[in-house]
């Protein structure tokens, strides 16, 4: 397991927990939960700073895959969601068990860059005002297929901007909600969408 560098913000910084969920790897690469854990790991700002990292578990990893995730990060809680919950579904039921003020989602088959989960949080100490942080997510173009997908897949185009903006979106492998907020205005699923025919 790799040693994550001391992160010693300027000022203190919220609270926080990290849900994760394994929802998504029913169409993903299940070898990506442990790349994804290590790259939590290799952070600037170590998990075990979190109140949680939890890890909502839809049935997609095997019993035995998850009893070897506990053993190599002991940080990790691993709650056992309901039959048939969906990916919107497991991410509030992560925000619902979390504790801290912020609740940081990321998903079991994304890799993130050593400095994202302390530019995720940076934001929330300089304003009250701000509710949601989200980040940019890119695919790997790795040969044709992975070209095409990150030509075309629903993320945009990687802008690499530094800077905070305003967005009328955001993707939930990638976000930071104040977990009040969060709770007052939850993910909608499709359930709660109704769309005419």
């Amino acid at each position: 397991m790799g040693q994550a560098k001391a992160f010693q913000p300027k000022e203190r910084l919220p609270s926080f927990s990290i849900v994760l969920e394994t929802e998504n790897l029913a169409n993903a690469d299940i070898n990506k939960l442990p790349e994804s854990l290590n790259s939590l790991v290799n952070q600037d700002l170590s998990p075990t700073q979190a109140n949680e990292v939890l890890l909502i578990d839809s049935g997609d990893v095997p019993p035995q895959k998850l009893g070897q995730l506990r053993q190599k990060y002991p940080w990790i809680q691993v709650y056992q969601a309901p039959p048939g919950i969906g990916y919107y579904q497991a991410k509030m039921l992560g925000a619902n068990l979390a504790t801290g003020e912020i609740v940081v989602y990321c998903d079991s088959d994304c890799i993130y860059e050593t400095n994202w989960l302390r530019n995720l949080l940076i934001p929330f100490i300089q304003s009250d005002e701000i509710q949601i942080v989200a980040g940019e997510t890119t695919t790997q173009a790795r040969g044709i297929y992975g070209t095409g997908m990150a030509l075309t897949y629903i993320f945009p185009q990687y802008s690499k901007q530094k800077t905070l903006k305003r967005t009328s979106q955001y993707f939930l492998n990638n976000v930071a909600f104040r977990r009040e907020f969060l709770l007052q205005y939850p993910i909608p699923t499709a359930s709660d969408i109704n769309i005419g025919v």
